[in-house]
C-alpha cells in the first residue's frame, strides 16, 4: 500500500480479477482510470481487450508495463465514451465524487469496481452515485455495473 499525492495505490490482486475479465473483457475497449503499473491492462489485454489507461502519477507513468498505451494525466482528459469497460479500484483518487460523476455522465456500458480494501459501507456510497448504472453481477472484491437503458 502507498499514499500518492493523489489518492491510494494497491496493486490490483490478479486473481480476484481473472473470472470477471474473462467473463467481460474480450473484444471490448478497456480502460484503467489510475492503471499503475499496468498489470490490470495486461490482464484485460490477455482477455483479448483493446486497452488504454490513465495514471497521473508520473512515476508509476514512466514504470508501466504498458506505456505506450498509458496517458499520464488526469482522467477529466480521457473521453469515457469510447470504451465498453470502465474499470476502477476503489479510493484509488481523492476525487471520487467528481470520477463518479464522471463516469455517470459519460461511461456507455459498463463499469467494473473493484473494492479489494474497502469496506461495504465504502463500496455501496460509491456504487449509490452511479444513478445510471445498476449492478449485474459479483465476484469477490468485484461489482460489475451496467449502463441502464
Amino acid at each position: 500500500i502507498m499514499m500518492t499525492d493523489k489518492g491510494i495505490y494497491v496493486p490490483s490482486d490478479l486473481k480476484d480479477l481473472e473470472e470477471a475479465f474473462e467473463k467481460y473483457c474480450p473484444n471490448t475497449m478497456f480502460l484503467d482510470v489510475g492503471s499503475g503499473n499496468g498489470s490490470v491492462l495486461e490482464l484485460a489485454w490477455k482477455h483479448s481487450a483493446t486497452v488504454r489507461g490513465v495514471e497521473i502519477d508520473k512515476e508509476f507513468y514512466e514504470t508501466t508495463k504498458f506505456k505506450r498505451w498509458v496517458t499520464n494525466g488526469h482522467f477529466d482528459k480521457i473521453d469515457f465514451s469510447i470504451y465498453n469497460i470502465i474499470y476502477y479500484f476503489l479510493k484509488g483518487t481523492d476525487e471520487e465524487e467528481s470520477l463518479a460523476e464522471k463516469m455517470n455522465s459519460k461511461a456507455r456500458d459498463k463499469i467494473i469496481i473493484y473494492r479489494r480494501g474497502s469496506n461495504q459501507e465504502e463500496t455501496d456510497k460509491f456504487i449509490a452515485k452511479l444513478t445510471n448504472f445498476k449492478v449485474i453481477e459479483t465476484f469477490k472484491y468485484i461489482y460489475i455495473l451496467n449502463k441502464v437503458q
